[in-house]
Formats: structure tokens, sequence, C-alpha cells
């Protein structure tokens, strides 16, 4: 993933203290160019007088920046961030600090009043923001800052993100249709139609060393039952390929693809191994032809820089939650204390299948759910747990700090669709925030057992 391209404006009045000015400037800096995945963007000066502020904000149209961050260091005026913010159409950050000193001295910063000038500013301007508020070397800071960017970062990405519907929907799975307008208003995703038989097609022009060099690395991973033959590796081998081959032909970030009937009928396989393959690889992919869900990898995908799972949940009884799919397995996601399996599907009796029980570890289960005419997002934090390593498929074994009947009842009483989306880490804050941006209503259940409910309005 492309790093985080962040334009930075350093906004001062000179009526206030220059050398707090240039201390927080110079802390700041050394901050945001210690993220990893952040590419700093920003003027050679601080942004003082509306002709800085013009030419920062063509600096960071120019550059393309993800993200625009506008701390106010010392000020009192909204023209500097009205200036930027026409500028540039990609989501605004907005960083106050606390008052350095109250005590026998003149006011030095007036950050937060100045940053409550460049709100209600913006606000008018109709200019969304998220506002973060401390100093550069407060620890509590760092990690509201990061996440801030990450999730604003990851609204600016959907903007030129493509999910690929390969095929359409199986039979009777009308809960898995999207409407593609519908995302593309909502998120800003395209959606580009990929039929079957150009996947086929792709499948078997593959070049015979490209096919086995991946069976090569397909059989070092995992151990293959005596159901599976060489002719099942090689099929397998050739559609992870043609998916992949197809991602790059036409620049796709995730993947919906409809893995029955035809697979079974005409190619005599399931693709489950192959689509394992492709999240192990970086390319998101959903079964069952399942838009939101693939958009719901992505955004997941964004925030934790980790291959994301694709399950069904199949028991949500005795206080446990059993998440699992029929083969599908993303074999960086597995428990080392288990084994990596190949076998024949357990639903459709076609190779292969990859089969395992995932790591334990802090894990996010979420859904963009199509709620008629809009969507709503339905996150549950949790911890993924030792599993059962001879259930047949691919699955994880999770516990909530809040009841599994409060999900049962939020799943049943909601009709939220029987796909869900598994990221590692606690990122339903993240995956809230990126909500409000995009004014869609959320329902997270966090680790501390909390539930936060926020509307749709930006406002």
């Amino acid at each position: 993933m492309n790093k985080i391209k962040l334009g930075y404006a350093p906004i001062v009045e000179p009526i206030f203290d220059p050398d707090w000015a240039k201390k927080v400037r110079t802390q700041t800096v050394e901050l945001l160019s210690s993220f990893d995945d952040i590419e700093l963007v920003m003027p050679q000066d601080v942004v003082t007088l509306e002709p800085d502020a013009l030419a920062a904000g063509d600096l960071f149209r120019d550059k393309n920046c993800d993200v625009v961050l506008m701390q106010s260091i010392n000020s009192d005026s909204g023209i500097l961030a009205t200036a930027m913010g026409q500028k540039v159409n990609r989501p605004i950050l907005l960083w106050s600090t606390p008052e350095p000193s109250l005590h026998d001295t003149p006011v030095v910063a007036n950050s937060t009043c100045g940053a409550m000038i460049i709100a209600g500013t913006l606000r008018r301007l109709g200019l969304k923001y998220h506002h973060v508020h401390g100093f550069p070397d407060e620890e509590k800071l760092k990690i509201e800052l990061k996440d801030a960017v990450d999730a604003a970062a990851t609204v600016a990405r959907l903007l030129d993100s493509k999910i690929g519907l390969v095929g359409y929907v199986p039979p009777g799975f009308h809960h898995s249709a999207a409407d593609e307008l519908l995302l593309r208003k909502t998120f800003g995703v395209k959606v580009h139609h990929i039929d079957l038989s150009e996947l086929f097609t792709e499948a078997e022009a593959n070049d015979a060393t490209a096919v086995q060099q991946e069976i090569a690395e397909i059989k070092g991973i995992g151990t293959a039952s005596d159901a599976v033959t060489e002719t099942d590796f090689v099929k397998t081998a050739k559609v992870g390929l043609a998916m992949r081959k197809l991602a790059s032909k036409y620049s796709l970030n995730a993947q919906a693809v409809k893995c029955f009937p035809e697979f079974q009928d005409l190619y005599q396989a399931v693709p489950c191994a192959a689509m394992g393959r492709c999240n192990d690889k970086g390319l998101n992919t959903s079964c069952e032809a399942d838009l939101g869900g693939a958009l719901t990898m992505l955004v997941e995908n964004y925030l934790s820089r980790q291959p994301v799972f694709f399950v069904d949940i199949i028991s949500l009884d005795n206080n446990e939650a059993v998440m699992w799919h029929c083969g599908n397995g993303v074999s960086s996601l597995a428990d080392p204390k288990t084994k990596v399996r190949y076998d024949k599907s357990p639903l459709h009796g076609f190779s292969i299948t990859t089969e395992l029980v995932c790591r334990p570890g802090p894990v996010t289960v979420a859904r963009f759910s199509q709620r008629e005419d809009r969507f709503r997002l339905y996150a549950f934090e949790g911890n993924a747990v030792p599993g059962d390593p001879t259930l047949r498929g691919a699955s994880m074994k999770i516990k909530f700090p809040i009841p599994t009947e409060v999900i049962k009842r939020v799943v049943f009483d909601d009709g939220i669709e029987n796909h869900f989306a598994i990221a590692y880490g606690h990122i339903g804050d993240r995956m809230a925030q990126v909500s409000r941006w995009l004014e869609i209503e959320s329902r997270l259940w966090n680790a501390d057992g909390d539930h936060v409910r926020r509307d749709a309005s930006w406002s």
C-alpha cells in the first residue's frame, strides 16, 4: 500500500509568541516524520498570510495529498483556513494545543480559540473536518492523531478505489446484491464488471512456468488430503493467477466473486483457495459476489494494513461466536499452533479449499450494511481465541465483551446480511470516523463493551 500523503499547514499569527510557534512546528514535523506510512508534504515556512495559504493549497492539490492537516499553532483567523480549504477537495484535520501558560503572561498561542474560529469557518463553508487536541509529545495525542489520519486517508483512498464484480450474485443471494450507484455516491468507489468467461479464459492462458511456481508456493504453506489431485492444484493456481492478473489489468483494489454454480458446472473446481491467496497477496476478495462485503474488507484493509478474513457467522451460542467460511482461509492469519490444510470443499465436493483456524488476538468484526437507500456500519470489537482445528473450512472463534445474545438480536432485528469482514486490531473507532466523514450512521460495540451509536449527520 502506498504511503499516506499528508499535507501539513502550520498556521501562525505574528501577533503571538514566535518562539512558541517555532517550537511546536519543529516538534510536529518530528512527530509526523516518525510515522512510517506517512509522506509529509509541507510548505517551506509557516502559513501566516493569505498568499501563503493559497500557495500551500496549490502545493497540497498538485501533490495529490490524501489529507490536509491544519494546525492552529497560534491563530485567531479563519482567512487562512478558507484559502486552503477551498483549494483542496480532501478531508481536513484540525489540530489545536493547550495554552502553554495561563499564569502572569499574555496569551502565548490562542490555539484553542483559533481552532474554534477555523472550525466555525470550515463548517459554514461546508468543508468537513475532524478535530484533535494536545501537545505533539503527548502519547494520547499521537494515537488520536494517527487514528484520525488513517480514517481521513481511507476516505480519500476510497475515491480512487475500484471493486471488480466477477460474475453476478449466485441464485437466491439477493442479500449480496448492492446498488452500484449508491456505493459510488456514498463511498466514491467504482465497480467494474468482469464476466466469468473472461476469468476462465485468462486462467487457461497462464504461462506454464508461472502456474508451477504458484503450485509450489501453495504446497509450501499447507498439507493436502489424499482426495486432492495434481489437477486440483493446477486449476487453483490458474484461477488465482488469473484473478490477480485481471485485478492488475483493471486497477482493482478489491473483488467480489461469484463462486458458484458456474465454477463447479463449467470449470469443475471451487475458487476458494485461490480467493484466500488473493487476500494474502493484498487483493481484497469476497465470496458469493458480495460487493458490500468487498467494500467492508477494503476499508478494514486500509485501516489495519493487514489481510482481512471474509466470513459467515455460524454460531452465537453459549456466549461464544464462531466465524466460518467453507475454504477461503487466509494462510497468513492462521494460528501457528495448527496446520493449514487443503481438501475438497465440504459443500461442493470440488477442490481446493484452504482450511485453517485463525490465530488469537484482538479483532474487529464489521459490515457496511445496505439499508435500502443508505448504508449503516455495524462493528463489534472482540478477541479471537484458540479455535477448534477439527472444524472443516476456515474458522475463527471470538470472545466478545458483550453477551452474544446482544449480537444475535442486532443481527436479526436489523436484518443484516450474513457476511462480515474481520480485521485484526480494535479499529472500530477508526471505522466509525470513516463513517462520519461519509455521513453514514454507525453502531459500534467496542472492546470495553460500550455501545457507541452515531447518526448519519456530519454537522
